[in-house]
């Protein structure tokens, strides 16, 4: 796999984090398949974005002013394509990108943040600087671009998750693509859907892993993930964003609010191959927690989410979906937006605790559905999270 595969920090790297003076740094390469072709810096403008709620979970812009890159023998390698065959072309190179800590004793320590498709290469010659752009997108979208060239019939009757990675793996993506795939312990529907020229094979993919209570998604690594929805109660914290010493936020912004805080989900499966529609049912979909903030049977009344699908074929499948939906939607009534000093290993999914008495979080556990991170010594980390104290005990 491209890159160098390395994802956590170390404890001598969260021990800096809490120390007073610490020098962000960061670092990119291009990559042709297994290929290391270069390695390159970026300007402080280059930004990551990761969100569970796009279909592509991580996009890159990578800026480069007259920038200079260098072959891993140490040769200068042109940025500016002068033909077809630049690295910086979108026709299939990859930019794996780093941000990590500089040392005082001079060593430094750098964590992946992703594989990204070069997608689009902007160079802008109007000022007295070249600024060249670089957009990308993690493997989703080399999977969304390869399309079905012809019908694509869904096996019936086996298993869900592999017939999503034989469907990923009959793509061609111009790479050999590497997954992890957690059971989903169900089956394709006995009339599964057809995909048709035209149709977005990551899209059906992503639906196809919804419909079991999972999400799909490349990790840092470039590896193709299936995950069941995780019930973050009872997860390690991540970090402890507190007041004081150590702290690495700068702004907490708390906000309250109903609008998408569903409380009461109903999953239903009516495809044609399934003779009486199959509907989630009690407990499952339902905050029954009368502690929650947002309790079905409390003053906050109910708030129904439908979710219907062709894919969800047994009983125990919707009530799956419901209870993933459920936990997607627990806790959005309270949400908060994070600014803080950039912690390279964060993901979607990351538990942490916060303390902030102006905005009046007293060691609130909350759950992250994303972030933007900026790179050079002023980037930021600006994560939405959301409040984990309605989520029921996991079973």
């Amino acid at each position: 796999m491209p890159g160098s595969g390395v994802v956590n920090i170390s404890a001598k790297y969260s021990q800096a984090l809490k120390g007073s003076s610490v020098t962000p740094i960061a670092a990119a390469e291009v990559w042709g398949g297994e290929v290391l072709l270069a390695r390159f810096q970026m300007e402080a403008s280059s930004s990551l974005t990761v969100d569970r709620n796009n279909a592509m979970r991580r996009t890159i812009s990578v800026v480069l002013t007259e920038g200079v890159a260098f072959d891993p023998l140490g040769n200068i390698v042109p940025v500016v394509p002068r033909g077809p065959n630049g690295i910086f072309t979108p026709y299939g190179n990859e930019l794996v990108t780093y941000s990590g800590l500089a040392y005082p004793d001079g060593t430094q320590e750098l964590i992946q943040d992703g594989v990204f498709g070069i997608g689009e290469n902007d160079m802008d010659g109007s000022g007295a600087d070249l600024v060249v752009t670089l957009l990308a997108s993690d493997r989703g979208a080399a999977f969304q671009r390869a399309g079905f060239a012809d019908l694509w019939p869904v096996t019936p009757g086996v298993d869900l998750g592999g017939e999503i990675q034989r469907m990923l793996s009959s793509l061609p993506v111009g790479f050999t693509p590497t997954f992890n795939f957690a059971p989903t312990g169900f089956l394709t529907p006995a009339a599964p859907p057809i995909f048709k020229p035209g149709d977005d094979p990551w899209a059906g993919a992503i639906q196809m892993a919804t419909d079991a209570g999972c999400e799909l998604f490349p990790d840092p690594t470039g590896v193709i993930t299936l995950l069941p929805v995780p019930n973050p109660v009872g997860s390690p914290t991540a970090w402890t964003y507190a007041e004081g010493l150590g702290n690495l936020a700068t702004e907490i912004v708390r906000s309250l609010s109903r609008k998408t805080a569903f409380n009461y989900v109903i999953a239903t499966g009516s495809g044609s191959g399934v003779a009486v529609p199959i509907q989630s049912q009690s407990p499952h979909g339902i905050d029954l927690n009368s502690a929650s903030s947002t309790f079905v049977g409390g003053k906050y009344g109910r708030q129904v989410l439908n979710y219907t699908s062709p894919n969800i074929n047994v009983q125990a499948q919707a009530d799956t979906v419901a209870d993933a939906q459920l936990l997607l939607s627990l806790g959005s009534i309270e949400a908060i937006t994070l600014t803080a000093f950039p912690k390279p290993d964060h993901d979607v999914d990351d538990v942490i605790s916060v303390t902030h008495t102006p905005t009046g979080i007293a060691a609130g556990l909350y759950v992250m559905d994303g972030y933007t991170k900026g790179y050079g010594s002023g980037g930021k980390l600006v994560a939405g999270c959301r409040s984990i104290a309605a989520f029921p005990q996991p079973s």
